[in-house]
């Protein structure tokens, strides 16, 4: 799908936006729910979105920097508070690892 209006490419990225918090939260929710039937995976699965995660953000980055997306100082601030978060998180796992070792 191909966006050229910017006003509409912002509304299509923020509802994207939306939608992907959206399904955290049910993730998350889902998670609470299921917590013992999935104690000993909580590392694998945090490492496992995180990756995901991350893939998709550059995937995302290339594709709109392609298409000459020019972006704003908030979404490269959040852009970059982003890889911070994920290297912090990447940092406690790690260090959650080496506790159980």
């Amino acid at each position: 799908m191909k966006i050229t209006d910017e006003t509409l490419l912002r509304q299509h990225n923020a509802a994207m936006l939306l939608s992907t918090t959206g399904a955290a939260l049910g993730g998350v929710g889902l998670g609470v729910l299921v917590s013992e039937l999935l104690d000993g995976f909580g590392i694998a699965i945090l490492l496992i979105g995180v990756v995901a995660h991350g893939v998709g953000m550059l995937g995302n980055r290339r594709a709109q920097r392609s298409g000459g997306y020019t972006y704003s100082r908030m979404e490269l601030a959040a852009y970059w508070i982003c890889w911070a978060m994920i290297a912090i998180v990447i940092a406690y796992a790690a260090a959650s690892l080496a506790d159980r070792l």
